[in-house]
């Protein structure tokens, strides 16, 4: 149930063409079941060409029913499933994106990455195999148990009794893959995990060469997940034949009771029609059924890894008083690993203090709301990363900017000559997190987008850290114009630097004291 209702508060504006789909793969479902019935109908009364006409008409019209829904299904439902998929990977990204700062440094790119996928990846395949099986499997099921119990109660209370431990032991061994699955989850996270990071520094292994350890590396994760690879596969495959060992104790009694009344006299021959014909389907449907059982534990296994993969305390400081003032410049500085950083994340709200209490203009920020804070704070970090994208999109973050004055902000960080002899100008691509450029450039440009987003707070975490003396001279002189009616906060060691601030703070023990 965890999982529908995970998947039922996030449909959003889904939900309305969910049910539509749904609704339509339960008519798909007891047409197609009716068809058999209508045929064990027939046999119960004379064989006239009336009447046989009419059984084809009829029979026609609900194949043509089944066909007509359950392309609905198949259309507008396979594309809804794969569209939520879409929808749901944004959803996670953008509450990872409001996790706090130090927790999202705890986190492995590749493993978030690996479960985020597995979650959208196996989100689309339940929700397109509630449209196509399990729906109009469960219907075809009540319709099946139904029908015989109006010719026999005790074919009906058998098939009944039979199939309730069918779905009992199916969902007991399937509680029992659930951690075997969850294993699984975590070996193929840390796999991806490995490889993300052998990716990103795949030049590292190139320069230095070591091949070698990076193979052996991999192949060492590989390993770890073809282990557990197999152990799942084993599980399932037994539960496999025990569930279809369960599948045809049903099959053959029923078979037996059936031919066997039969052939007394009890029950009608209609009822061996009825149960030939449906029987069939009804076991591609318990089938499925088992295996979406399956699907919805594996499923809370992969929310269950991807909630834990965010786990993580943020560094202890504590910050007794901190008053910004419009138009304030304050310094903050102190010996590294004292918390400067947290600091920083604490007053643009990326995460909550565990006590005490912020407020803008006598607001508390939970009053104020995360939107409005993302409109009032930049935070400009020392840890650059850019957008694999052009220079240009790198810089304007899709804000409108023509040339002629991009080329002079450059000019303005002392890139400018450095610009013009690019061949493609501001049309270059700077690579996965700018791995083209010095650490140096994407400092400068990473200090310059921020800017451009003419913010009233800016938090400055050692934004000349990568610079030497003179190009930090340049961007001192440009900080202090472009900054000269904002209100700043500058985590920095460097002189030049505090020189902008009025105001000074330290950081001592973990916690936050007035310079002096």
């Amino acid at each position: 149930m965890s999982v529908l209702a995970f998947l039922y508060a996030n449909l959003n504006h889904f939900r309305r063409k969910f049910f539509l789909i749904l609704f339509a793969s339960v008519v798909a479902g007891v047409s197609s079941f009716l068809i058999p019935v209508v045929l064990a109908q027939f046999t119960e009364g004379e064989l006239t060409a009336g009447r046989i006409q009419n059984l084809m008409v009829v029979i026609v019209a609900l194949y043509v029913i089944h066909v007509a829904f359950q392309r609905i299904v198949r259309g507008p439902g396979e594309a809804l499933a794969a569209q939520f998929a879409n929808y749901l990977r944004g959803v996670y990204f953008g509450r990872i994106e409001r996790l706090p700062v130090e927790r999202l440094n705890r986190q492995s790119t590749g493993n978030v990455l690996s479960l985020t996928i597995k979650v959208a990846d196996e989100t689309q395949r339940i929700i397109f195999s509630l449209f196509w099986e399990l729906a109009p499997g469960i219907v075809t099921l009540v319709l099946f148990l139904y029908f015989t119990v109006q010719v026999s109660w005790l074919v009906g209370g058998v098939n009944f009794v039979l199939l309730a431990v069918f779905v009992g032991v199916g969902i007991l061994l399937s509680r029992r893959m659930v951690p075997l699955s969850a294993e699984l989850n975590l070996r193929q996270a840390a796999l991806m995990e490995t490889l993300v990071d052998l990716m990103a520094n795949i030049m590292t292994v190139k320069k230095l060469g070591v091949h070698d350890f990076a193979g052996h590396r991999l192949q060492s994760r590989t390993n770890v997940v073809a282990e557990q690879i197999t152990r799942v596969q084993r599980f399932h495959a037994n539960r496999w034949l025990l569930l279809h060992s369960l599948y045809g104790a049903a099959y053959l009694t029923t078979i037996g009771i059936i031919v066997w009344h039969v052939g007394e006299g009890v029950m009608a021959l209609s009822l061996l029609i009825l149960f030939i014909g449906s029987y069939g389907s009804v076991r591609g449907l318990i089938e499925r059924l088992s295996e979406n059982i399956k699907s919805f534990m594996e499923m809370r296994a992969y929310l269950r890894s991807l909630e834990n993969s965010y786990g993580g305390q943020v560094s202890p400081v504590k910050i007794p008083t901190f008053r910004l003032l419009p138009g304030d410049h304050i310094a903050i500085t102190g010996p590294s690993g004292q918390g400067k950083s947290t600091c920083l994340s604490l007053l643009a709200g990326y995460h909550d203090p565990e006590s005490g209490t912020r407020l803008v203009d006598g607001k508390t920020y939970n009053e104020c709301g995360q939107a409005f804070l993302d409109t009032q704070f930049a935070l400009i970090s020392q840890d650059v990363e850019l957008f694999d994208l052009t220079l240009r999109e790198n810089i304007t973050l899709g804000a409108k900017i023509d040339d002629a004055a991009l080329q002079k902000y450059f000019a303005e960080i002392g890139l400018g000559a450095w610009l013009a002899q690019l061949e493609h100008g501001l049309d270059t691509r700077v690579g996965e997190k700018g791995v083209l450029l010095s650490a140096g450039q994407k400092q400068r440009i990473n200090l310059l987008r921020g800017l451009l987003l003419d913010r009233p707070i800016y938090i400055l975490d050692e934004p000349t850290s990568h610079l030497d003396d003179e190009t930090e001279e340049l961007i001192v002189r440009l900080l202090e114009r472009w900054l000269k009616h904002k209100t700043v906060v500058i985590v920095t060691h460097r002189p030049a630097l505090q020189r902008l601030c009025a105001k000074a703070y330290v950081m001592r023990d973990h916690t936050l004291e007035v310079a002096g």
